[in-house]
């Protein structure tokens, strides 16, 4: 129950309180912080990204979530049958449930597929991929006439064909859904081995 604007603000605060980089600048908001679904009164702000070598929390790209997601394989999921590993439809009641309740993907992340959709940074676009056309492994998307945002790994209220490493779902940044959640990441930065 959170819309992306809650999700990049949480990302810098827990930042902050860790005494990291902030990756996001968030001005002009409106709303009410986590006022759940009172349409009147959605939290909403300028946000600019401050990169994805920011030091600090953050949302994954759509092609680091998928990278995330696929942990190495190249099917349309990490595992089969698609039950296995994620919450959806037919067999899911209409919430989410515990993390790790299903099998985690090579990597040890645990509902990546199902359970919920999780935000990511992009701005959606049905041409994503055609913006990097040579040298280029981490598009982020452009803001469209909608200006919709992204979330990826089907959720409960789905069923399996959405329980796909693939799958891609717009929604303007203000909505907060029950079945929609994020997962935060850091860049880090790996010392040489000279």
């Amino acid at each position: 129950m959170v819309n992306w604007y809650e999700a990049v603000h949480y990302a810098n605060t827990l930042s902050q309180l860790e005494h990291l980089e902030s990756c996001y600048e968030i001005s002009d908001c409106s709303g009410t912080f986590g006022a759940g679904q009172q349409t009147e009164d959605l939290y909403q702000c300028t946000v600019t990204f401050e990169g994805p070598d920011c030091t600090g929390y953050r949302l994954p790209t759509e092609a680091e979530w998928e990278y995330a997601a696929r942990a190495g394989t190249t099917g349309p999921r990490y595992a089969e049958p698609p039950n296995s590993i994620g919450w959806c439809q037919p067999e899911s009641p209409m919430n989410t449930h515990p993390c790790a309740g299903k099998a985690a993907n090579a990597w040890g992340l645990y509902d990546m597929l199902g359970n919920v959709s999780e935000w990511v940074y992009d701005w959606y676009d049905e041409n994503y991929y055609s913006y990097c056309l040579s040298d280029c492994t981490d598009p982020l998307g452009t803001p469209t006439s909608t200006d919709m945002r992204s979330y990826r790994g089907g959720n409960f209220s789905v069923g399996y064909d959405y329980l796909r490493s693939a799958s891609r779902t717009p929604n303007y940044p203000k909505v907060r859904g029950s079945n929609i959640g994020f997962r935060l990441i850091r860049t880090v930065s790996i010392p040489s081995s000279n």
